[in-house]
């Protein structure tokens, strides 16, 4: 999937202000915790990424850090 498809996929599927799961180390056993989504995603520097409320800068939305089931 492109990046382009994955920043639609995201925006569709978590619009702003609802919950997503999420976590910010890609690595099986770290559990995903549900984050409001501030922000539609975009592209930065050829990276999907996202903000959300709570958070610190901007997060990848790649598959390994949001549970997109």
């Amino acid at each position: 999937m492109t990046n382009a498809q994955l920043i639609t996929k995201f925006n569709m599927q978590f619009p702003v202000g609802t919950l997503c799961p999420m976590r910010s180390i890609a690595k099986d056993g770290v559990p995903f915790e549900e984050v409001e989504v501030r922000d539609e995603a975009f592209d930065m520097n050829g990276q999907p990424m996202a903000f959300f409320v709570g958070k610190s800068g901007a997060y990848s939305i790649r598959p390994e850090f949001v549970d997109y089931k």
